[in-house]
């Protein structure tokens, strides 16, 4: 759908477009990196992760991303999570429907709740936080421009920030 929007748009020669094993994808120089909702879910350690994303970024170039912020409460949920991950089973899933039918059971039809289990079963491996943007600017050379904190819609759902980071010029 991206694709055909950008055709649509006139700015397919300028945009693309790639899903893939992030850690094994080879392409690049990009002036902009959206990643949205996926870096702290890919099970690579840290700075081999944003090494690989520094790599792919041209100097001035620009990365958004959304992740878990690093707080109590998202600890406290990926505690919880490790915990129903231990105990997965096709029992569990059907009573995180059930719960989920009694949050969101108007606004969300059962279909859409159910595609949304595996998320329960989901343990960040890193957060967003002061550690992280150290990391980013001492080891990667990137900057953080903004950075703002997202709504979550459910207490099931980690609180996430949205930052934008730019890679130093040469």
């Amino acid at each position: 759908r991206a694709r055909a929007a950008a055709a649509a748009r006139g700015v397919a020669g300028r945009i693309s477009f790639h899903a893939g094993d992030y850690m094994a994808f080879q392409d690049g120089p990009f002036d902009l990196i959206l990643a949205d909702t996926v870096l702290h879910a890919i099970p690579a350690p840290t700075g081999d992760l944003f090494a690989k994303l520094f790599f792919f970024i041209a100097p001035g170039s620009i990365v958004i991303y959304t992740m878990p912020s690093s707080c109590g409460y998202n600890r406290a949920l990926a505690g919880f999570r490790r915990v129903l991950r231990w105990l997965q089973h096709p029992v569990t899933d059907r009573l995180i429907l059930v719960v989920a039918r009694l949050l969101h059971g108007r606004a969300w039809d059962s279909e859409s709740l159910r595609e949304r289990i595996p998320y329960m079963y989901l343990v960040p491996a890193r957060y967003d936080g002061p550690a992280l943007h150290a990391l980013l600017s001492d080891t990667f050379a990137m900057d953080l421009v903004e950075r703002v904190p997202l709504p979550h819609a459910s207490p099931a759902q980690m609180t996430h920030t949205l930052a934008v980071f730019r890679k130093r010029p040469a």
